[in-house]
């Protein structure tokens, strides 16, 4: 009952401002829901948000958190409760090698063990409209300690361009886009404000390369992700 409410106050919120629009997820969910790989875009700082509370209710899947930034009260619990991945601090030079390796044998272990993970292949938020992974190993590394996952790529429309991703040319800076975003909200009259139309499309492909390589699967991934236009899109507040 707490997850359910907690996911629903998460969507009630997210609906001031964003509509958003699923598919694919029960065809996903057809076959099983045991050992699932998801793979999605991170055009947007909110999207996992978006992502996860729309998610959980089919899979209940697991998301990676920097340890250090949910060691705090409520937010400590509630990780607890979903299942959070605690990992070590990518932002810290020192440690960034040995935190993403971390991450990596966190994801495999969830998936070996029949959990459903969620894993972002670029590790990063969109610095344009396209996705590049480059030569990211972290997925090719975790499909070869876990061969038996289902793989799912999910591809994100209409939030480039939104004040929590990189459209303006520079790092958004959340504290400063949510307190602008409740301002709004409130001269809203908070059901009034547009919204911002998205869509999140769930893809199981038979195709995928999981044994050719990085460069195979980053290559894949790319054109999935790039094959529909990303436009920047401005909503009115």
């Amino acid at each position: 009952m707490f997850e359910r409410f907690l996911f629903f106050l998460i969507r009630a919120i997210v609906s001031l401002r964003y509509r958003v629009r699923t598919s694919g997820l029960k065809d996903i969910a057809r076959p099983g829901r045991r050992g699932i790989l998801f793979l999605p875009t991170h055009p947007a700082l909110i999207d996992p948000v978006m992502l996860l509370s729309r998610l959980f209710p089919l899979f209940r899947p697991r998301a990676l958190a920097d340890k250090d930034a949910i060691d705090i009260p409520v937010i400590r619990g509630v990780a607890t409760r979903i299942g959070v991945i605690r990992i070590g601090s990518l932002t810290k030079k020192a440690g960034t090698t040995e935190a993403a390796q971390e991450s990596i044998d966190a994801c495999a272990e969830a998936l070996r063990a029949g959990d459903n993970v969620i894993f972002y292949p670029a590790g990063r938020l969109l610095r344009s409209s396209q996705e590049y992974l480059g030569v990211n190993s972290g997925l090719a590394t975790i499909l070869a300690q876990a061969p038996d996952a289902r793989v799912v790529l999910i591809r994100s429309r209409g939030i480039w361009g939104s004040a929590f991703s990189w459209a303006s040319g520079y790092a958004p800076a959340v504290p400063d886009v949510l307190k602008r975003g409740f301002r709004y909200l409130l001269a809203n009259l908070l059901f009034f404000m547009p919204r911002r139309h998205v869509t999140v499309e769930a893809v199981e492909p038979t195709d995928f390369p999981r044994e050719a390589g990085r460069e195979a699967i980053n290559a894949y991934l790319e054109t999935f992700y790039n094959a529909t236009p990303n436009p920047n899109t401005f909503v009115p507040l």
